[in-house]
């Protein structure tokens, strides 16, 4: 039963991030990781950087997030998943997300003002006050 749920989810998934995704920027909520817990996630920039290629601004979108040139590149592979063996579908799976992490790290790092992390800002701290403030 819960295999089968999981065959019927699995093609439709990046269908539902799809639309998660736009409900959270049409609510202002933005990247649900940054909002509950006041952390930018690896992707954060992401957009703007998708953005900034559709301008053909090329350094606003490698300043936005530097991996925005392999998203083409992802997407393709993604779509013709059924055509590549499974192994180098997993390998190459494994080698976006550990470049994605390195990234991410070497933002952090060096301070980009588009990775932060200010768990201020983040819900679970806000409750968290609001919750000590109560006592």
């Amino acid at each position: 039963m819960k295999n089968l749920f999981i065959q019927k989810i699995k093609p439709k998934l990046p269908a539902l991030i799809g639309v998660a995704a736009l409900l959270l920027f049409y609510t202002s909520i933005g990247c649900p990781f940054r909002y509950v817990l006041g952390i930018c996630c690896p992707g954060c920039g992401m957009t703007r950087a998708a953005l900034s290629l559709i301008k053909l601004d090329f350094a606003a979108a490698l300043h936005y997030h530097p991996l925005v040139f392999i998203m083409p590149l992802c997407a393709i592979v993604f779509l013709l998943r059924k055509k590549i063996p499974a192994r180098a579908y997993n390998a190459l799976t494994a080698l976006v997300i550990i470049v994605f992490v390195a990234v991410y790290a070497y933002r952090l790092i060096t301070g980009n003002e588009c990775v932060y992390i200010d768990p201020t800002q983040g819900f679970i701290y806000r409750i968290i006050s609001y919750l000590t403030q109560l006592l």
